[in-house]
C-alpha cells in the first residue's frame, strides 16, 4: 500500500494480481497506475475517473481475467463505515476568486431557440451549477479541475455536472470543459440576465 505508485518498486507492481487505486492527482502516478490496469488504448477513458474519485471510492483491477476493465467500488470495513457516511455540508459557500494562469476570451454564444431544451435545463439546475458553468465559460470553455477545487467546489460538484442527469461538463485529464448543453445553458443564463427574467431552481 502506498499513496504514490511511483514510489513503489516496479517489481512489486508487476507481480500484483489485484490493483486497488484511489484518487490520484500527479500525472506520473496516474500514468503508472493505468499502465498496470488497462492497455494504452483504454488509458484515456479512465484518466479522468482516477482524478475524480471521491473519499472511499477506488478502481479495482483483478489480473485473473475476471474483469476486463477496472471496476469502481467503495472500500472500508464495517467499523470504518462512519468515515464514508454522507453528512450535512458544513463548510462555507465556495468563495469565487480569480483563476490564475493563461486567460482565454470568454464564451459569448447566442441564446438557443426558445423551444430548445436548454431553457428547461437552466431552470432545473442548482444555482451553484449555473455559477460553475459560467466560470468555465469565462475561461474560454475549459478550466483546470484544481482551479475550481481551490475556489471551493468539490469533486462531487464536478462529478454531478459531468455524470448527473444534465451533463454540462466533460472531464479529460486535469481539465473540465463545457459540453454543448453546458454552452447553451450559459447562453440561456446570459439571456435571462439581460432580460431580467429568472426561474426557480432545483438540484443539479
Amino acid at each position: 500500500m502506498a499513496t504514490r505508485p511511483t514510489q513503489v518498486s516496479e517489481n512489486i507492481l508487476a507481480n500484483c494480481n489485484t490493483v486497488v487505486c484511489h484518487s490520484l492527482t500527479s500525472g506520473k502516478d496516474v500514468d503508472l497506475a493505468l499502465n498496470y490496469m488497462v492497455n494504452r488504448l483504454e488509458a484515456d477513458r479512465f484518466m479522468s475517473d482516477l482524478r475524480l474519485l471521491d473519499v472511499g471510492e477506488c478502481l479495482v483491477q483483478l489480473n485473473d481475467g475476471s474483469t476486463q476493465v477496472p471496476a469502481k467500488c467503495r472500500v472500508g470495513l464495517d467499523g470504518h463505515r462512519f468515515l464514508f457516511e454522507k453528512r450535512p455540508l458544513v463548510r462555507p459557500e465556495p468563495q469565487e476568486r480569480p483563476i490564475l494562469g493563461e486567460q482565454k476570451p470568454p464564451l459569448h454564444d447566442p441564446p438557443p431557440p426558445e423551444d430548445d431544451s436548454a431553457w428547461d435545463v437552466y431552470d432545473r439546475l442548482a444555482e451553484w451549477a449555473r455559477r460553475v458553468a459560467s466560470i468555465v465559460a469565462g475561461q474560454g470553455g475549459s478550466v483546470r479541475i484544481n482551479a475550481l477545487i481551490e475556489m471551493g467546489y468539490s469533486k462531487r460538484h464536478l462529478k454531478q455536472m459531468a455524470r448527473g442527469p444534465y451533463q454540462t461538463l466533460t472531464a479529460f485529464g486535469t481539465m473540465v470543459s463545457l459540453t454543448n448543453l453546458g454552452r447553451k445553458v450559459v447562453a440561456v443564463g446570459e439571456a435571462r440576465d439581460a432580460s431580467g427574467r429568472d426561474a426557480g431552481q432545483s438540484d443539479c
